[in-house]
């Protein structure tokens, strides 16, 4: 599928979304070691997984919202609680004030209408691309968030830590932006019918949060695809940790780094002696 057969959702959303991420990662990897300075090691790992916790509740509401009430009004909701969440998040790291509780308050409030964003975004992307051409495109999407991922990190290394302030304030109009530029530009996909008008006013969130869970039985009568789910389960665990959690040990590592270099030089020198005696 070409460029220019893209309809024009998937285009403004392909470059709004990727400028969004890319400011996403600019400070999501630093906000455990944020916490872990602010409330210590052990308090932050407990808070950073209550507010994954409550990230995965808010998805499983998402799916629902976003048959329920259309994909483009969940995502213009879902941009203007984040946008209202950055700047909570801006004032409370600004000169005139400095709030360790109401950051957190403001960073996991974002990352719930976040997943609350996500499955109208990927819903439109169904109904807008043929079967067929839905990996491609996908792909397009995923290639994206894969480059705000490495070059994120890199600039967030610099603006997150010495200029936190203004970073976040470009925050807070990039997200506003990206509501306007939603609720102008692109169109409602979802298109429902009076008989599918009237089940889903007679119908509950908790009803369908509820039949979700039970078409999660599908994956374990399939023993193959439970196996590659559980797999990439631990993978992403893995990599998010590596992500999250070791650059919390960074600044421990640079105030012993003389005895870091110690260790290092004596195993060096550990390891020329055993080469010097294999050779000998």
């Amino acid at each position: 599928m070409k460029w220019r057969d893209w309809d024009i959702n998937l285009k403004v959303r392909l470059l709004g979304e990727g400028v969004y991420n890319l400011l996403f990662w600019m400070y999501f990897p630093f906000m455990a070691i944020y916490f872990a300075d602010a409330f210590g090691k052990q308090t932050a790992g407990y808070l950073l997984v209550a507010s994954q916790v409550a990230g995965v509740i808010a998805g499983l509401a998402g799916g629902y919202c976003a048959d329920h009430f259309g994909r483009k009004r969940m995502m213009v909701f879902s941009a203007i609680g984040q946008t209202i969440c950055f700047v909570f998040f801006t004032l409370a790291n600004s000169p005139i004030l400095t709030s360790r509780f109401l950051t957190f308050v403001s960073f996991s409030a974002l990352g719930m209408f976040g997943q609350l964003y996500w499955p109208a975004s990927h819903a439109m992307i169904a109904d807008l691309v043929p079967e067929k051409q839905r990996a491609a495109v996908f792909s397009v999407f995923y290639t994206s968030i894969n480059i705000s991922v490495v070059i994120g990190p890199l600039l967030g290394g610099i603006f997150f830590f010495n200029y936190r302030f203004l970073f976040l304030a470009v925050c807070t109009v990039a997200s506003a932006a990206l509501v306007i530029i939603l609720q102008r530009w692109i169109h409602e996909t979802r298109v429902t019918n009076r008989e599918e008008n009237g089940q889903a006013k007679k119908g509950n969130w908790l009803g369908y949060v509820m039949k979700e869970l039970a078409d999660y039985r599908l994956i374990f009568h399939d023993k193959i695809f439970l196996v590659f789910i559980v797999a990439g389960v631990l993978v992403a665990q893995t990599s998010m940790q590596l992500i999250c959690c070791f650059p919390s040990t960074l600044p421990n590592l640079s105030k012993n780094r003389h005895c870091f270099r110690s260790v290092h030089g004596r195993l060096l020198s550990a390891a020329r002696k055993h080469t010097a005696g294999s050779w000998l």
